[in-house]
């Protein structure tokens, strides 16, 4: 025998089962709000609620403010950490900027993670060619030019290679 449960129950039991489904993700790591509301428009979607996709919607942002008020979810947070794993795995400005647009970050986002972190994207690119570069690399235009897309592909800026090429030059 099927119960009627009221529209009002489901959205109660929507609500608990999205923040548990909430808390279990940023138990893992950290993600920004665009992030969470899509894995729990997809979670709800699965459900067989009966409900409108309005008040579903509804019920996600409950969840979502409810996190952020108490703490859980934070995009300043999600974007510091976001830019901090991307900057120490060789990524430039260009490309870490614009995979956390994607997340739902912004770019006035990024600009304030990175003077936080006082991160320098020259230097990283320095490093960066020192360690995975020779110099006789760097000297040869033929080779430079694959150096210089692997790091365009990185998401450096040409002022950055260069910088980053210079600098090698004068080690060695």
């Amino acid at each position: 025998m099927i119960k009627n449960i009221s529209l009002e129950e489901q959205e109660k039991a929507l609500f608990t089962e999205l923040k548990t489904k909430v808390i279990s993700l940023l138990a893992r790591r950290e993600y920004s709000a665009k992030e969470l509301q899509g894995k729990l428009l997809t979670a709800a979607s699965s459900k067989q609620t009966g409900m409108s996709n309005e008040a579903i919607e509804l019920v996600i942002e409950n969840v979502l403010s409810e996190m952020q008020r108490l703490g859980y979810q934070n995009d300043a947070r999600f974007a510091s950490m976001f830019v901090r794993h991307k900057s120490r795995a060789g990524n430039g400005p260009l490309k870490i900027s614009r995979e956390l647009c994607f997340k739902g970050g912004s770019r006035d986002l990024f600009e304030q993670v990175v003077e936080e972190e006082q991160i320098d994207f020259f230097e990283l690119a320095a490093e960066l060619m020192q360690r995975k570069y020779s110099l006789d690399q760097v000297k040869d235009y033929q080779t430079f030019q694959k150096v210089f897309r692997y790091f365009s592909n990185r998401g450096f800026t040409s002022e950055q290679i260069k910088y980053a090429k210079e600098t090698l030059l004068e080690i060695e």
